[in-house]
């Protein structure tokens, strides 16, 4: 899996990837070509075509209006920050609002949410997370919509 957070200013990730018993690395935390910011927790080519379909103007109007909407598996989550606010996007592609100030996906969320609960930044929380948590690794990425990538 992975560990993505929100910390209400960054957006950050592991980087840790697997394949069986291999292991790699992937870009997770990425600013979209609009300043939108995406993370996602799941299959990397989920992630992957999940951001094209944004940068393609997905979630920008009506769901009819998308007739090239990706087929995603089941266990995808993303967060999404947008100029409207911060968001959970799952594989059905509907975003809804994420349920705290503070949130994180994956399966090191809560390390992640427990370390921002104490202080701690989006970037810091998923480092937490790479200590305890097999599947997130560092090194953690994190973008701002105030600073590139």
């Amino acid at each position: 899996m992975t560990t993505v957070a929100w910390d209400g200013h960054t957006l950050a990730a592991d980087s840790q990837v697997t394949f069986g018993n291999l292991v790699g690395h992937c870009t997770k935390a990425v600013k979209l070509e609009d300043g939108r910011l995406l993370a996602s927790s799941g299959f990397a080519e989920d992630h992957f075509q999940v951001k094209q379909w944004l940068e393609t103007g997905g979630l920008r109007g009506p769901r009819h209006e998308d007739p090239e909407q990706p087929v995603l598996d089941k266990d995808y989550t993303g967060i999404l920050i947008d100029g409207d606010g911060a968001w959970v996007i799952q594989s059905n592609l509907i975003r809804w609002p994420l349920p705290r100030k503070h949130w994180a996906i994956g399966s090191g969320r809560d390390f992640a949410i427990a370390a921002m609960h104490l202080g701690r930044t989006a970037a810091e929380g998923v480092a937490i997370a790479c200590e305890f948590d097999a599947n997130t690794a560092l090194p953690v990425v994190e973008v701002s919509r105030t600073a590139d990538p």
